[in-house]
């Protein structure tokens, strides 16, 4: 059987049209006769294959502009993250380095990329690079703080830092990510903080934090409905102490006082430093019987402690005012007189001892 003309031109036709499909022209689209012959069918199936074709490309096409829009908008955030962000290989090479790292390291992100974390001086120096080995190999690295010193100044930084590793399909570890925060302003700040509530000498909690403990102390037990005990001490005759050993010597037995008095503490009582030779400890929750026996107590372990200055072994005594809230009082400022005269009783007495605040004493003055 012999083709007609007609039926060349058509096959002609689908050929033509199959090479603009392999030229990439999805576009490209056969006529379709009235007849219903086996060219006209397969004229057809090559429309329906080429819509598809066109369909589906313009959803990768759509798909692979989304993905592209996302991976520029995260270039974008992580190279502006006021953050440092590291991203390396599973060969450990980095991959990423973003402006805040440039600034923390002071090496360059051209120098960076393709380097190995072991041969960039930040990343080794401050344990870093050790780090990002561990989470290769599948170690479990958690959030740590570290500090830096900047080659050439004398400027100490302080960082926090945490790491993730990047998981493939198959499950094995193809990377990580580091994320480094430069937080010194804040170790400052919490460093002032500190400074602000504690005594310099002693370490212990200063006037100012004594006055905000005990605030808060007296608001939880009137909360609570229990009662908070409040020891003011001073060391006996410590003028002695200076002027027959120095100033130093005098430091040294404060400090040293200081130490003896956490050791004998609580772990919930707040010790501080109330001024020169006076002490003081807010106990919470502490009944003003058990107060005065801890006092008690307080004054023969100091009796018996040997402060050693400069190889020498000095002893001194206490003298220890307690008084107790609701009991004795009903007010801070209350309180803190409270005690203050029980310790001048104290003093009266013959010192080296402790005494608790209550009705015979509330015509003394503390002054006396």
């Amino acid at each position: 059987m012999t083709r007609s003309s007609s039926e060349d031109k058509r096959l002609a036709e689908i050929l033509e049209i199959i090479f603009e499909f392999a030229a990439g022209n999805l576009k490209a689209r056969g006529t379709l006769l009235d007849g219903d012959s086996a060219i006209d069918g397969v004229m057809a199936g090559i429309n329906i294959l080429g819509e598809e074709l066109e369909a589906s490309t313009e959803e990768i096409k759509q798909a692979n502009d989304s993905l592209r829009k996302s991976l520029d908008f995260a270039q974008a955030l992580i190279r502006s993250s006021p953050d440092g962000i590291i991203a390396v290989d599973r060969d450990l090479a980095i991959t990423e380095w973003n402006r805040n790292m440039e600034l923390i390291s002071g090496m360059a992100r051209e120098q960076a990329i393709g380097c190995v974390v072991d041969e960039i001086p930040f990343m080794r120096e401050s344990g870093e690079a050790a780090r990002i080995h561990e989470c290769i190999r599948g170690d479990q690295c958690k959030p740590w703080e570290f500090v830096y010193r900047i080659h050439g100044k004398n400027v100490q930084l302080h960082f926090e830092s945490s790491i993730a590793s990047l998981t493939e399909n198959d499950g094995t570890i193809g990377g990580a990510v580091l994320r480094i925060t430069d937080i010194t302003e804040r170790k400052h700040a919490e460093r002032a903080e500190m400074l602000a509530h504690r005594d310099e000498l002693t370490g212990l909690n200063n006037r100012r934090a004594f006055d905000e403990l005990l605030e808060k102390e007296i608001a939880r037990t009137r909360r609570v409905g229990r009662s908070t005990s409040l020891m003011m001490i001073d060391i006996d005759y410590f003028k002695r102490v200076n002027d027959s050993h120095g100033h130093q010597a005098g430091d040294a037995i404060l400090r040293g006082f200081g130490d003896v008095l956490l050791r004998q503490s609580r772990i919930n009582d707040h010790v501080c430093r109330y001024g020169g030779e006076e002490f003081s400890i807010i106990l919470p929750e502490t009944s003003a019987a058990r107060a005065l026996r801890s006092a008690k107590r307080l004054c023969g372990k100091v009796k018996r402690w040997p402060f050693d200055i400069g190889g020498d072994e000095i002893g001194i005594t206490i003298s220890i005012g307690v008084a107790t809230y609701p009991q004795h009082t009903d007010s801070q400022k209350g309180l803190v007189k409270a005690a203050d005269t029980a310790l001048y009783a104290a003093k009266r007495a013959g010192r080296d001892q402790a005494v608790c605040y209550g009705p015979p004493l509330a015509g003394h003055s503390s002054a006396a």
